[in-house]
């Protein structure tokens, strides 16, 4: 039986919440290293006030996905975290990052989310260095540094292409 981190830490599929063409907006940010990242073979965009993002559908509820994502990254203010939580463990995700504090909604959050794991809130995400940098869920600047990390097979280069 795999561990219930297991499906989250190896996401396949991602849904962005919060994607945005703002630019500069951190639902930009997200969207955009989404759509990068080389371990990802599917990354949906959910926002209700977008019809496209980098060229891409967006679609205006994680109820409107056609299969439910092994991990969803929330980049949407604090007051709407416990709703889509509740929508994303509701659709059968892997797992989540909340990247904002949620302020005083720790048991509203660990209620929306029931039994999917949850990283965060107030976090900077994860990076899955078991699987070289293409498994990654923050918005860090260093999260392909492989020169930095300790962790790297081959110093100054990463193990898996970034």
């Amino acid at each position: 039986m795999a561990a219930p981190l297991d499906r989250m830490r190896g996401a396949r599929s991602v849904a962005v919440v919060g994607a945005s063409a703002r630019p500069g907006s951190f639902g930009e940010r997200l969207a955009i290293e989404a759509l990068r990242s080389p371990g990802f073979a599917r990354v949906d965009l959910v926002n209700p006030g977008y019809d496209r993002v980098q060229g891409i559908a967006v679609a205006d509820s994680l109820d409107h996905l056609d299969e439910p994502p092994d991990l969803v990254l929330f980049g949407i203010p604090d007051a709407q975290v416990p709703d889509q939580l509740r929508a994303a463990a509701r659709l059968g995700a892997g797992g989540a990052v909340v990247y904002g504090s949620a302020a005083g909604l720790g048991d509203e959050l660990r209620a929306a989310a029931g039994d999917m794991p949850v990283c965060g809130a107030g976090c900077m995400g994860f990076l899955n260095l078991t699987r070289g940098c293409e498994r990654w869920a923050t918005w860090s600047a260093t999260r392909c540094s492989p020169a930095a990390s300790p962790w790297s097979r081959t110093p100054g280069r990463c193990s898996r292409r970034c």
